[in-house]
């Protein structure tokens, strides 16, 4: 059980715990725009195979 004295939690630095969710915070909303960004296209020709160039990523054989 958690003990109080004077409406204060003793144990438990609130400082800390502060900083600690900050800067979780700030990395949770950093870490998406750390993210590869999806190609704004993707071409698909049937003549296409492993041996092209970016095939599977921008290059695909069929849809």
């Amino acid at each position: 059980m958690i003990e109080m004295d004077n409406g204060r939690v003793k144990g438990i630095r609130p400082i800390k715990i502060f900083f600690a969710l900050t800067v979780l915070i700030c990395a949770m909303l950093i870490a998406p725009a750390a993210a590869e960004a999806l190609p704004d296209r993707v071409y698909v020709n049937a003549s296409y195979d492993d041996e092209a160039p970016d095939y599977g990523v921008l290059n695909f054989s069929g849809i």
